[in-house]
């Protein structure tokens, strides 16, 4: 079973990736948090597989909680935003996201990405994909 952290500052989405995973049987959410700073002491306390990061946070940038994660742990990184504009997109991976995902896209296309990530593969929102 994959654990996962989200860190996401909206209490309804948190509550609905939540909801939605719980659904997954390969997927458990260890826990989850609405700023960056709390959520990088949860990950570092939890060590999950994978984290789910909003590039908006309101402590810290999500691309710099994104680095430290990777500097400092082995979990992967799904970002899971709504910043389409290709400077988020390029800055993420630049900053060692794994995965880009848009939180408009379905919990199916999520789980997969939170997978691929697992597994050292690289997923792109499709919706992104198409602009390229």
């Amino acid at each position: 079973m994959l654990r996962i952290v989200i860190v996401e500052p909206e209490p309804f989405t948190l509550l609905g990736i939540k909801g939605a995973i719980a659904q997954s049987p390969d997927i458990e959410v260890t826990g989850s948090a609405s700023c960056g700073k709390i959520g990088f002491q949860l990950i570092e306390q939890v060590n999950p597989d994978v984290v789910l990061v909003d590039l908006l946070l309101p402590d810290m940038s999500g691309l710099e909680l994104t680095r430290s994660i990777k500097r400092e742990t082995n979990s992967k990184v799904v970002i899971f935003t709504n910043e389409t504009h290709s400077d988020f997109i390029n800055s993420a991976f630049r900053h060692g996201a794994d995965s880009y995902m848009l939180k408009s896209a379905d919990v199916e296309l999520i789980e997969l990405a939170i997978k691929r990530a697992y597994f050292d593969e690289c997923l792109l929102d499709p919706k992104l994909a198409k602009n390229c």
